[in-house]
């Protein structure tokens, strides 16, 4: 790897090489320093090296010092290799080192956000390899534990999503968690910044923009089958293909008359399901999405 270009880069490339220096004297001597171990991987899962990070990672775990944040940090490392190799047992991994994390966290004013952060990450890595119950398991008690957490809405989102995923699999019960689907999304929708203004479009695992949000709605009633859920169905999607259609503007690849016709397209699900997939990185939704269009055709 040659140096940065930009002058500040190469300074600090030039500080983390003394750094990495100074901890791999530090273990020829020491090989189970916890320090020097966590350091280390710390460095290198800074710069996205994060196979060359774990075995110092998994080395400071090892040592009886460890702390929670070292756990976690080897938990987030494991996750993000995960995302370029795809190998699920990272996952299980990352799942004990989370575990792990919040049995050794203790509660307290400093650390009441950190925890149900934590649980949320955790919640996170069941639901990336299918572990669904126990990921809505988590998410629960969050709700119940943190009522005033910072991201409440944001669990509830992820909720929904893990019910929505769940309402499919063969002896659920469907209608319970369909319903429970519904009332989490009203309940984002009660608070001020949604009901306002739609939310900028952030990073994966942050809730999506007002319009997306009214688009999951329709669909969850839709599907949750009631005769007050159809009637909120309906209202969803013409609120939806109405703001959509202000931005096609004659374009000739959105003719759909009027909402029931650009619902009933399966072009309209595949479109969707993409938007999905490329804006939130919601890959559960953009399949779902993207089934329906074959469905339809």
């Amino acid at each position: 790897m040659g140096l940065p270009e930009e002058p500040l880069e190469r300074f600090r490339w030039a500080v983390r090489n003394v750094i990495r220096a100074k901890y791999l004297q530090v273990l020829r001597k020491r090989p189970k320093d916890e320090k020097a171990n966590r350091r280390l991987g710390v460095l290198y899962f800074g710069v996205g090296r994060y196979a060359d990070a774990l075995p110092f990672l998994e080395a400071a775990c090892a040592a009886p010092a460890a702390t929670h944040e070292t756990h976690f940090a080897y938990g987030k490392c494991l996750v993000q290799a995960w995302r370029v190799v795809k190998d699920e047992a990272l996952l299980e991994k990352a799942t004990k080192a989370y575990q792990r994390a919040i049995t050794r966290m203790k509660i307290s004013l400093f650390t009441l956000h950190k925890f149900p952060t934590a649980l949320l990450e955790l919640a996170q890595i069941y639901e990336s390899y299918g572990a669904l119950e126990g990921a809505l398991s988590l998410l629960q008690q969050i709700l119940e534990a943190f009522p005033t957490y910072s991201k409440l809405e944001l669990v509830m989102f992820r909720a929904v999503l893990v019910m929505r995923q769940l309402a499919r699999v063969p002896g659920a019960p469907k209608a319970r968690l369909l319903e429970r689907a519904v009332t989490f999304l009203e309940v984002i929708f009660e608070q001020d910044h949604v009901v306002n203004k739609a939310i900028p479009r952030l990073a994966i695992a942050e809730l999506p923009d007002k319009e997306f949000l009214t688009l999951l709605y329709a669909k969850t009633c839709d599907e949750e089958g009631s005769g007050v859920s159809l009637e909120k169905a309906v209202a969803g999607y013409e609120e939806v293909y109405n703001l959509r259609r202000k931005r096609w503007d004659g374009n000739a690849a959105h003719d759909a008359r009027d909402w029931t016709t650009w619902v009933k397209d399966p072009a309209t699900w595949l479109e969707l399901g993409r938007e999905w997939s490329d804006d939130y990185a919601e890959a559960g939704l953009a399949v779902e999405f993207m089934g329906v269009a074959k469905a339809k055709v």
